[in-house]
């Protein structure tokens, strides 16, 4: 489980820089908010978690997530591993 620190509150945690997942994923938030999405091209777009409301991303494409609320946020991420079958 990854928890992002609000805006305000954010010394260290409450980013996730960097990040080019190697496999599709499944985000579970756990609790309700907003998360700011930033492309290395300067791309932003927001967006409004629910929890329990999971959402899916395929693998590959490198961005940063920010807390964009004024809480903490939680949520689970999911990577999706190939089968050996």
């Amino acid at each position: 489980m990854l928890q992002l620190r609000p805006p305000a509150a954010m010394m260290a945690g409450g980013r996730k820089a960097g990040l080019r997942p190697a496999y599709d994923y499944v985000v579970v938030p756990v609790t309700d908010g907003r998360i700011s999405v930033r492309t290395p091209g300067g791309e932003v777009s927001e967006s409004e978690l629910r929890a329990g409301e999971s959402y899916a991303r395929p693998a590959g494409a490198e961005h940063e997530v920010v807390n964009a609320g004024d809480r903490w946020l939680a949520f689970v991420e999911i990577e999706l591993k190939e089968s050996r079958g």
